[in-house]
């Protein structure tokens, strides 16, 4: 179960940041074609995931930051600001201009 929730949470991030806060919950399937949104959101997802490593507390792997934090597994919510952010920052000049032409990329 923490290998699905280690692996969906960072996910969950890209994908709701990117529909309700950058896109304004529109879009169109066909605003899913750029490689700018592909690479941008494997890249915040593997880096959501790499991130939660050392928070990570299971019988088969124990990060470094458990026992500094009193044995308190944080994993998921370490990987979903990591991902979240990350993602932000690399798509935030795009949302800029999902702004600026609201029919453009968005279903009205």
């Amino acid at each position: 179960m923490l290998l699905l929730l280690a692996l969906f949470t960072p996910w969950s991030a890209v994908n709701l940041l990117d529909f309700y806060w950058l896109r304004g919950g529109r879009m169109a399937p066909s605003a899913l074609e750029g490689a700018d949104y592909r690479w941008s959101g494997l890249l915040a997802y593997l880096a959501g995931v790499l991130s939660q490593l050392p928070f990570i507390d299971s019988a088969l792997f124990r990060g470094p930051m458990v026992r500094a934090l009193g044995g308190a597994d944080i994993s998921w919510l370490v990987g979903w600001l990591a991902a979240a952010g990350l993602y932000w920052l690399m798509m935030r000049r795009r949302a800029a201009a999902w702004a600026a032409a609201p029919g453009e990329g968005a279903a009205g």
